[in-house]
């Protein structure tokens, strides 16, 4: 499902990332280097894992991520302005974009107790 959302199998949608490496290989390349173990690496990537998500939980999770992208689309600022606001910017408006985006995360129920706290 296309809900742009990292989804870890204990804390859900509840989990921060400081780096994600993307890389474009296909199934035909090989790794070229041995492991520490000696142990021998697979051409064939992986299974994709069963989304831990509902046929319901999608569909939220969907309408959500078009309310976000229109609440932060619409905004005439930065994206880190937009979403973090600005030195000028009274943040206790019930109407900032990031909202949207905290919306998105709480439709997941599989992690929900380990939800970030508010600012």
């Amino acid at each position: 499902p296309n809900t742009h959302l990292c989804l870890h199998p204990v804390y859900g949608a509840w989990i921060s990332l400081r780096a994600v490496v993307v890389l474009d290989l296909s199934s035909t390349d090989t790794c070229h280097h041995p492991r520490a173990d000696n142990a021998s690496v697979s051409s064939t990537p992986p299974c994709p894992l069963p989304s831990p998500l509902s046929s319901a939980e999608v569909a939220q999770a969907q309408h959500a991520l078009e309310e976000a992208l229109a609440a932060t689309s619409t905004a005439q600022a930065s994206l880190c302005e937009t979403l973090h606001g600005s030195k000028n910017n009274n943040s206790d408006d019930k109407k900032d974009p990031w909202r949207a985006w905290v919306k998105l995360r709480d439709v997941v129920i599989c992690g929900r107790e380990h939800r970030f706290s508010e600012p």
